[in-house]
C-alpha cells in the first residue's frame, strides 16, 4: 500500500512540475508575433504569414529582452521585404527564414554567435548580407537557393565553410573566405554559374566533393596548405582555363576536372601518385599537361574524350612510364607525344671498344646504370660520377672491365692446357707401370 501511495504521489508532483513548466512556457501573442518566455528573456516563436513589407522585431517583451528567434519562426512568410533584427537577439534557429520569397534586406546583429541550417534557404530575392564577426558557426543550407544574392560578407571568425552552405547562388560573383577557415565543405558552392573567381586562404586542407561543381570559374589558385582534393570539386566548371598552386596536395578525387571544357592546359601537384577515374574526361580542349614522376596509376577514362591532347610532360623516364599502369579509355592519352625529364645535359661517351659502345643508347635521357654492368639507365641517382672521379675515369670503367675479363679468359685457357698436360703425363706413366 505504501509503495502505491508513493508512486501516485509522484505522479502527482511531475504533473504539477509540468504544469508548472508549461505555464512559464506558454505562448503568447505580440502584435504579430507569437512569443514565450524563459529564464526572463524572451523566444519569438511564429510571426503571422500575412505579414507583409517591412516586419520590426521589438527589443523588449513585457520589459524582457528579445534574445532569440526559434526555427521555423518566419517560414513562408513570403510577402515580407525587409525584417529588423534588434541587437539584444543573439541566437537564430534552423530556417528561421525559410522561403521568405520576397526577402530582399535583413541585417543579423553582432552577438549571434550562431546561423544554425538553413536558416535563409530560399530566400530568392535576398541580394546581399553582411555576417557579422560573431558568428563562428554557419550551418548547412543556410544560404542555398538564394538565387539573387550577389554579395555577402563573412564573418572573419568562421573555420568552416559549411554544405551546401551557397548551394545554387547563381548570382554570387564574389567571396571572400576567411583565413582562419579550415575546411571547405561538399557543394558548397555549386552552381554558383556567376562566380568567375575566388581566393581560398593558406591554412584550407581540404576540399570536399563536388564544392564548386558548375561554378562560373575561370582561374583557381590553390593554397600550399591544401592536401586533399574530393571528387567533383570543379567538375562542371566549363569556363575554368587556369589552375595554379596546391604544390601539397597528395589526393585528387574522381571526376575533379570532368567537363571543364575550356581548360587547355595544367599541371599536375608533384605529390600525388594516381590519377582518378574520369579526372579529366571529357575536357575536349585540352592540349598538355604535365604528369609529375610520382604518378603510378592513371585510371579508366581519366583522359576519355580529351581529343585535344597532344603533349605530355612526364617528370620520369620512360622506363618509368612503363612502369605505370594505365588502364582502357585513355586512348587520347597514349597517343599524344611524351616527353621525358631528362635526367643529365651530359650526353654520354662511348667507350671505343665497340662491345661497350653498342651498349649505350642515343635517346634523350642517358646514364650508367647502377644495377646492372655495361647497360643504359635513366635513372637519376646514377648519372653523377662517384666523389673523388672524374668523369673520363667513370666513363673508362666498362673497357677496364673488359680488360679483366680477357685476363680471365687467357685464365681459363692456360688451365685448361694444364689440366690436359697432367692427363697425358698421368697416362704415359700409367703405361709404363703396366708393362
Amino acid at each position: 500500500m505504501k509503495k502505491i501511495l508513493s508512486v501516485i504521489f509522484c505522479i502527482v508532483l511531475l504533473v504539477s512540475v509540468l504544469s508548472i513548466t508549461t505555464a512559464a512556457t506558454e505562448a503568447k501573442v505580440f502584435g504579430s508575433f507569437t512569443y514565450k518566455i524563459e529564464n526572463n528573456e524572451v523566444t519569438i516563436t511564429k510571426c503571422e504569414q500575412n505579414v507583409r513589407d517591412t516586419v520590426e522585431i521589438p527589443a523588449e517583451i513585457e520589459n524582457l529582452p528579445v534574445t532569440a528567434i526559434w526555427r521555423y519562426a518566419f517560414a513562408d512568410c513570403n510577402l515580407i521585404q525587409s525584417i529588423i533584427i534588434p541587437n539584444t537577439v543573439k541566437s537564430i534557429g534552423l530556417s528561421a527564414f525559410d522561403n521568405c520569397q520576397n526577402l530582399k534586406n535583413i541585417s543579423i546583429p553582432e552577438g549571434v554567435a550562431t546561423l544554425e541550417y538553413s536558416t535563409f534557404n530560399s530566400c530568392s530575392s535576398l541580394e546581399s548580407i553582411t555576417i557579422p564577426d560573431s558568428v563562428t558557426i554557419i550551418g548547412s543550407n543556410v544560404f542555398s537557393n538564394c538565387s539573387s544574392l550577389k554579395n555577402i560578407t563573412l564573418s572573419k571568425n568562421i573555420e568552416y565553410i559549411a554544405p551546401y552552405v551557397f548551394y545554387s547562388c547563381k548570382k554570387l560573383d564574389n567571396v571572400v573566405i576567411p583565413e582562419k577557415v579550415k575546411t571547405i565543405g561538399a557543394s558548397s558552392f555549386k552552381g554558383c554559374s556567376s562566380l568567375k573567381s575566388i581566393e581560398i586562404p593558406d591554412g584550407v586542407e581540404i576540399i570536399y566533393e563536388k564544392a564548386f561543381s558548375g561554378c562560373g570559374l575561370e582561374s583557381i589558385t590553390l593554397p600550399k596548405s591544401l592536401k586533399t582534393i574530393e571528387r567533383q570539386v570543379f567538375k562542371n566548371c566549363r569556363k575554368l582555363k587556369e589552375f595554379n598552386g596546391g604544390e601539397n596536395i597528395t589526393a585528387i578525387g574522381t571526376a575533379v576536372f570532368a567537363n571543364c571544357e575550356s581548360l587547355e592546359e595544367i599541371a599536375l601537384p608533384q605529390k600525388i601518385n594516381s590519377i582518378e577515374w574520369t579526372t579529366f574526361s571529357c575536357c575536349e580542349n585540352l592540349k598538355k599537361i604535365t604528369i609529375p614522376k610520382s604518378v603510378r596509376f592513371i585510371s579508366k577514362g581519366a583522359f576519355e574524350m580529351c581529343t585535344a591532347l597532344t603533349e605530355v610532360n612526364f617528370g620520369g623516364s620512360k622506363s618509368d612510364k612503363e612502369k605505370m599502369l594505365i588502364n582502357s579509355d585513355n586512348d587520347d592519352l597514349l597517343s599524344a607525344k611524351w616527353n621525358f625529364a631528362l635526367t643529365s645535359t651530359k650526353k654520354p661517351v662511348a667507350s671505343k671498344n665497340e662491345s661497350t659502345a653498342s651498349k649505350v643508347e642515343s635517346v634523350t635521357e642517358s646514364t650508367i646504370s647502377s644495377e646492372s654492368e655495361n647497360t643504359v639507365s635513366t635513372d637519376t641517382e646514377s648519372i653523377l660520377p662517384p666523389e673523388n672521379e672524374t668523369e673520363d675515369s667513370d666513363m673508362k670503367k666498362p673497357v677496364i672491365k673488359e680488360q679483366n675479363n680477357k685476363w680471365i679468359v687467357w685464365l681459363f685457357i692456360g688451365a685448361a692446357a694444364l689440366g690436359v698436360a697432367s692427363g697425358f703425363l698421368a697416362n704415359i706413366i700409367y703405361r709404363k707401370k703396366k708393362s
